[in-house]
């Protein structure tokens, strides 16, 4: 069988109400799934998220304020895993976590 396809490169992440999306480039192959992993440090020894799915894109609910390292893989319909795509580093801003006030705070 052909090898894994290449890890898809990432686009900037998004902040929401719900949390942080990350969203990748998606790659058009019948089955194909993708690893994700966030962790805080570089070597993702310790991961705060790692999950696998068919979307291009992953929702990272409520994180803490701080720096995430964000990786990504093909995974394909039998489970061989591709490489690892270069992590991206992403900066959670301190008031992160106030956002959920906000629609109570506009009620007031």
């Amino acid at each position: 069988p052909p090898p894994p396809p290449p890890a898809p490169p990432s686009q900037p992440p998004q902040t929401t109400d719900a949390g942080l999306v990350l969203r990748w480039a998606s790659v058009p192959q019948p089955g194909l799934r993708y690893q994700v992993q966030v962790a805080r440090d570089a070597e993702f020894t310790q991961p705060v998220l790692d999950t696998t799915t068919e979307a291009a894109e992953v929702l990272l609910p409520q994180p803490r304020p701080g720096r995430y390292h964000v990786r990504v893989r093909t995974l394909t319909p039998d489970g061989r895993a591709g490489s690892y795509g270069q992590p991206q580093v992403v900066e959670v801003p301190g008031g992160f976590g106030w956002l959920w006030l906000l629609p109570l705070l506009l009620l007031l």
